[in-house]
């Protein structure tokens, strides 16, 4: 019982993570759509910029959800899986606070979710530029701009971070903040796996046990529960079934590259530099 409820505290934690990565996924696809309709299109309407201000917002909001969605929840979470006494969701604050102290687009991310969530959308500009190759004659690469709204949010009474921070070249492109915050979270969450491993070995061992035992004794795994009786009456039940560790073990393998992203792109360029 113990380790199956570890187990299931442990994939809420993947689970939210995958949520955020997703979010984040659908704001650099919404990107590549955007740059891709406005290369075909070329339409020059204000009302279709706003139309994608909004969409680029949107992503950009639900993105931000989901990360404090997940910073906020997990502390709890450590705490149901070690106890008051492990301090693991001190240790998590701690993590996080070392993120925002090393990087500024994680500090700018923070202050941005807060003006998101108590002012103002996030967005200041959003322009398509484009250029040719190298060889300045073949070739034109389409892309798209995010530009925070800097003015905007500095200009909240109740600002958090220095507002030097917010006007520095690395914190204007909200794509770039967004890119080198999922760097900083996704280090967050590799401590966090860190911290649990062991927790997750030794309750994937006990689980598998009882299911390769079952296996023997009954002969398939249809409906298998743990039931504790008293003079024939029973206690308490607890379902046991393959797919809870299959699931936490593929999780936890999913997303374990993400703390570089911020260096990659994609591209559908077919020559050198694309």
């Amino acid at each position: 019982k113990e380790a199956k409820a570890k187990l299931t505290t442990v994939l809420g934690i993947e689970e939210k993570f995958a949520l955020l990565v997703q979010n984040y996924t659908e704001y650099e696809r919404t990107l590549l759509d955007l740059s891709l309709k406005n290369m075909i299109n070329q339409d020059w309407v204000w009302g279709g910029f706003m139309d994608d201000m909004l969409l680029v917002n949107r992503r950009i909001a639900n993105l931000l959800t989901a990360t404090t969605l997940y910073i906020d929840q997990v502390p709890r979470d450590l705490y149901c899986i070690f106890g008051d006494t492990a301090g693991a969701d001190v240790e998590f604050k701690a993590a996080r606070q070392a993120e925002a102290k090393n990087c500024l687009e994680f500090r700018v991310m923070r202050e941005l979710r807060n003006h998101v969530q108590h002012r103002d959308l996030a967005i200041g500009n959003l322009s398509y530029p484009g250029s040719h190759k190298t060889d300045g004659r073949s070739g034109v690469r389409f892309g798209i701009e995010v530009a925070l709204d800097v003015e905007g949010i500095c200009s909240d009474p109740k600002l958090r971070i220095d507002p030097a921070d917010l006007r520095a070249d690395a914190a204007k492109d909200v794509t770039a903040v967004l890119r080198k915050s999922m760097d900083s979270l996704s280090r967050i969450h590799e401590w966090v796996s860190e911290k649990t491993e062991e927790v997750v070995v030794g309750a994937l061992q006990k689980i598998d046990h009882a299911l390769r035992i079952a296996e023997v004794e009954i002969g398939h795994l249809h409906g298998l529960a743990a039931v504790e009786y008293d003079d024939d009456n029973t206690q308490d039940v607890v379902y046991v079934f393959e797919d809870l560790p299959k699931r936490v073990r593929q999780m936890r393998t999913r997303y374990g590259n993400l703390k570089q992203c911020s260096g990659w792109y994609v591209s559908s360029g077919l020559g050198a530099g694309d």
